[in-house]
């Protein structure tokens, strides 16, 4: 083992944490870049739902993958695709079924189906998973 000299040992720890810090940086950088780049996408489902879609394919990573599928089911709505924004919903459910936006999502696109078998046992699990949705006026 190296003899260090007081003036090292000192210098060492602080050396440490910026290491360590500019490691947790360096992680998440891409996270931060995926979320600039969906709240673009957001902005864009306003005016251009197709290029949301578009633009939503850059913006994946592992935390932000709810809300990018969430603003595609909204963005095939907006371009009145209610079937294929009610099947993405069911898919992403079928991955991940606590996910409480893409549930509010098929909510309201069985509303708009008007499929309200459906609507009520989708409202059913979003008071399970959520009690500020029981009275249906949070979604």
């Amino acid at each position: 083992m190296p003899t260090w000299s007081p003036r090292t040992r000192e210098l060492a720890a602080p050396a440490g944490v910026v290491l360590v810090l500019l490691l947790v940086a360096a992680a998440l950088v891409p996270s931060l870049r995926d979320e600039r780049r969906l709240d673009h996408a957001q902005d864009l489902l306003r005016t251009a739902p197709g290029r949301a879609l578009v633009a939503s394919e850059d913006a994946e990573s592992g935390t932000t993958r709810s809300r990018v599928e969430a603003l595609r089911v909204t963005a095939l709505v907006r371009l009145g695709d209610l079937r294929g924004a009610e099947r993405l919903a069911r898919a992403v459910l079928r991955r991940d079924p606590s996910d409480v936006l893409t549930l509010r999502r098929l909510y309201q696109v069985q509303l708009l189906r008007k499929r309200t078998g459906a609507a009520a046992r989708t409202k059913r699990e979003l008071r399970r998973l959520d009690p500020k949705y029981a009275d249906g006026t949070g979604v």
